[in-house]
């Protein structure tokens, strides 16, 4: 009898020892977000916005991780309400064409004349990367983003704003060959 109590307890003692394993590969993911009434809308001029990057060799890549045809944009904001002070940003959708493991966006020509081995990539208005497929972090931004101040502008209180970035060629390994190159990326106006 004593040998069934041994045994009942052991099995007793594994059944529970298995139930706080699978216990363990569950969680929670709680989310948390606001909702703001300031507003401002995308001029006319950014709403769909193509960039063209300069034509450049593929000797003026260095190996994997360099860049080439650095080229300004902006995305220009109008109608503002919003208060004095008030920042905004660009929150840029990860989806489809960012490549999760760089942050960059995927050559979306995969015609027979496309480019190989490059990505477009974005950067702020100081030419730091930005991250595109980061989550927000604490300071309200994706990785490498930055916040820019409205501008008042007239009796209204209706203010501006204009958010400047640059895109460029991104090699991903040491062999960029010849082609076109096309990409897109949908963006959110965001405040602070």
């Amino acid at each position: 009898m004593r040998m069934k109590i041994i045994s009942s307890s052991v099995i007793a003692f594994g059944l529970m020892a298995s139930g706080s394993a699978m216990a363990q590969q569950s969680g929670t993911i709680d989310f948390e977000g606001e909702i703001t009434d300031s507003t401002c809308s995308v001029a006319a001029d950014s709403q769909n916005k193509t960039v063209t990057l300069p034509t450049v060799s593929t000797n003026a890549f260095g190996g994997q991780g360099t860049s080439s045809g650095l080229t300004a944009f902006a995305i220009n904001l109008e109608n503002c309400s919003v208060e004095d002070g008030q920042q905004v940003s660009a929150y840029f959708e990860p989806y489809p064409n960012v490549d999760l493991t760089t942050g960059n966006l995927v050559n979306t020509d995969t015609g027979a004349e496309a480019a190989g081995n490059v990505q477009v990539q974005l950067l702020n208005s100081q030419t730091d990367a930005i991250d595109l497929s980061s989550p927000v972090g604490g300071n309200g931004l994706q990785s490498g983003a930055e916040w820019v101040e409205v501008t008042p502008s007239g009796a209204s209180g209706n203010g501006t704003a204009t958010i400047n970035y640059f895109a460029q060629y991104y090699a991903m390994n040491d062999q960029v060959t010849a082609g076109t190159v096309a990409s897109s990326v949908n963006f959110t106006v965001t405040y602070q």
